[in-house]
C-alpha cells in the first residue's frame, strides 16, 4: 500500500463555508496590525467565502478588485433576507455592519443570521460601541450610522438569538487593539 505523506492545506483541514455579509465592496475591510486583510484570513481557512452587499455597485467593485479567487463568490443581496439555505454556514462575519441599519432590519438580520448558520456554526460580528465612539468622541457618528448600540444593549440584542456568546473590545488608541472583553459584561 502507498502512504499519503502530503501535509493538508487549509482548504482540506478547514472546509468552511463564511458569509462575509455586508462586505462586498469599496472598503477592504479590517487590517491587522501585521497588514493581514480580513478577506485574506477568512479566505485562508474557508472552503468558500461569500460576500453579501445591497449595492450592486459595491459587488462589481469587489469583483473587479478582489474577486479573481476561486473560493470567493460575491453576491448581490438583502441582510434581512439572505439567500442561503438554512444551516448552510459554517460562520458568518459581519463587520461594522449593523449600525447602519434601523433597529428593525437589525433583528431581522440577527434572525437571518440563525437561521443560515449550522448548529454549531459561529458568529463574529463587530460594530461600535456608542459609549466610545459616539458619546465620548464629543457625538460625532457618522452620517451613515443609523442605529449605534451601547454595549448592554448589543448584549441584549445578541442574546433575542444566541446564548452561547463572548465578547472582545476594540478601543481608540493610536491603533486598534482586539481585547477579551468579557470581563466587562461579566
Amino acid at each position: 500500500t502507498e502512504e499519503n505523506t502530503e501535509k493538508p492545506s487549509a482548504k482540506k483541514d478547514y472546509p468552511v463555508l463564511v458569509l462575509d455579509a455586508g462586505h462586498g465592496g469599496f472598503d477592504p475591510g479590517k487590517v491587522g496590525v501585521n497588514g493581514a486583510l480580513e478577506k485574506d484570513i477568512n479566505l485562508s481557512v474557508a472552503k468558500k467565502v461569500y460576500g453579501l452587499d445591497i449595492s450592486q455597485d459595491a459587488i462589481n467593485y469587489a469583483n473587479t478588485n478582489y474577486g479573481m479567487r476561486q473560493n470567493l463568490e460575491y453576491i448581490q443581496g438583502d441582510i434581512t433576507k439572505l439567500p442561503f439555505d438554512d444551516g448552510m454556514m459554517d460562520a458568518v462575519v459581519s463587520y461594522e455592519t449593523i449600525e447602519h441599519v434601523d433597529g428593525d432590519m437589525q433583528r431581522k438580520f440577527l434572525r437571518e443570521i440563525k437561521r443560515v448558520l449550522k448548529p454549531d456554526g459561529i458568529l463574529i460580528m463587530s460594530t461600535p460601541n456608542k459609549e466610545i465612539y459616539t458619546v465620548q468622541s464629543g457625538n460625532q457618528a457618522t452620517e451613515w450610522h443609523v442605529k449605534e448600540f451601547y454595549e448592554e444593549e448589543y448584549d441584549e440584542f445578541l442574546k433575542e438569538e444566541f446564548s452561547n456568546i463572548r465578547y472582545y473590545q476594540q478601543y481608540i488608541s493610536k491603533a486598534s487593539y482586539l481585547l477579551d472583553g468579557r470581563e466587562r459584561l461579566g
